[in-house]
């Protein structure tokens, strides 16, 4: 388990390792902040949102095609667990807009622009 995390993590560190070049100004990692989210809500939300309709609708399916007073708890948990997560999922994504339009938080925000020190500039 622990190998695991740390090769992840070594995965990771040499993916963002680009980003280090740009950590001076405020567009390089502004940049690859903007590009994750915009991966993440075009693509990854609808697909595991995608994914918890395609398991309640297998319930559904499952509980269908068994003969009548014969109840299966596999479909109907799979239902349930379904429901549950289109429920939270969705949730969450409503109260992250929610609060993000009640404090005038955008997406694609301008990052504070730190200032530069000059160590070859006199009088320092």
């Amino acid at each position: 388990m622990k190998n695991t995390l740390i090769r992840w993590l070594s995965v990771l560190g040499i993916f963002f390792t680009p980003a280090y070049a740009y950590a001076q100004s405020s567009t390089g990692a502004i940049g690859i902040i903007d590009r994750v989210q915009f991966i993440m809500n075009t693509r990854v939300v609808p697909i595991i949102i995608g994914i918890a309709l395609i398991y309640f609708l297998l319930g559904v399916l499952e509980y269908i095609r068994k003969p009548d007073g014969i109840i299966s708890e596999t479909a109907r948990s799979r239902m349930v667990y379904g429901l549950i997560g289109l429920f939270v999922m969705i949730s969450v994504w409503g109260l992250v807009n929610l609060v993000g339009d009640t404090f005038g938080i955008q997406s694609g925000g301008q990052a504070p622009i730190l200032p530069i020190v000059n160590p070859n500039k006199q009088g320092i």
